[in-house]
């Protein structure tokens, strides 16, 4: 029965997918702005409305105060969240990664998937363990640091799944029908981001973004196609493809990415 519905449901498959880089200077982007020098003065008057504006501008200029380091060939980590988790990148997902590096060729440096042992040894925070963005951001990057990769991907993966009935689900009332006629439709929905930063001083180099949408399968009210298993592995099959999408788009930023800071070089 389940080779004949396969053969019979089409497997619609939308991806929406994107990547954006960043070269600038941080040194250019705040000689634009001067430090008011009332900040200082108001606040030892005790105003603590512009005492408090002082501190947001002072992190603001230290958000800013970043300068692009990036030069290949070099290490380069693969950190992978699921779950708000820092995760092991499974073996489907590394082969991809393995196979574009390959494609890159060695001009690019290498992907050193990051460990979440080691991640979890050098910081006082669980790497296995949600801990919010920020909080995972600072366990991959000393994680990272151990490591001695000089950059970090990091890439989240969501999964999500629907389900709706056909207009065959009149049939689920009797017994026979319930068992063989496809009456739900199961729709999973596989989102993903990414974004490239260096470990020591977090410049954020590029960002990726990939969505792949519609992948479809059918079950009967009462028999095959929706037990557990089967969701899952629904679920893989998504990630996998996202994982492909992911690096698709990971290799045009790291092409662009060199081409824009070959361009900021001074001409010898």
């Amino acid at each position: 029965m389940k080779p004949f519905i396969s053969a019979v449901l089409a497997l619609f498959l939308l991806s929406a997918c994107s990547f954006h880089t960043q070269t600038s200077s941080g040194q250019e982007y705040l000689s634009a702005y001067k430090p008011r020098s009332s900040y200082v003065q108001t606040a030892q008057k005790g105003d603590e409305a512009e005492a408090s504006s002082k501190s947001m501008q002072e992190k603001l200029r230290e958000a800013a105060s970043v300068e692009p380091t990036l030069a290949f060939p070099q290490r380069m980590g693969l950190a992978r969240i699921e779950g708000g988790a820092l995760t092991t990148v499974p073996p489907e997902e590394l082969e991809i990664w393995s196979k574009t590096n390959e494609r890159m060729g060695s001009e690019f440096g290498e992907f050193v998937p990051l460990s979440p042992m080691v991640a979890r040894m050098v910081s006082d925070r669980p790497a296995e363990h949600r801990v919010g963005t920020e909080g995972i951001v600072d366990v991959i990057r000393l994680g990272a640091a151990r490591q001695h990769v000089h950059s970090v991907l990091i890439y989240e993966v969501v999964t999500r799944q629907n389900e709706r009935e056909t207009i065959l689900s009149a049939a689920k009332v009797t017994i026979l029908g319930g068992y063989i006629v496809p009456s739900n439709v199961h729709e999973t929905q596989a989102m993903g981001s990414a974004m490239f930063i260096d470990v020591m001083h977090g410049y954020p180099y590029g960002t990726v973004s990939a969505n792949v949408d519609a992948q479809k399968r059918l079950s009967s009210a009462w028999g095959w196609g929706a037990d557990n298993a089967d969701k899952s592995k629904s679920a893989d099959k998504a990630k996998i493809k996202l994982a492909e999408q992911l690096a698709q788009e990971t290799e045009k930023m790291l092409r662009q990415l060199k081409r824009e800071l070959a361009a900021k070089q001074p001409v010898q």
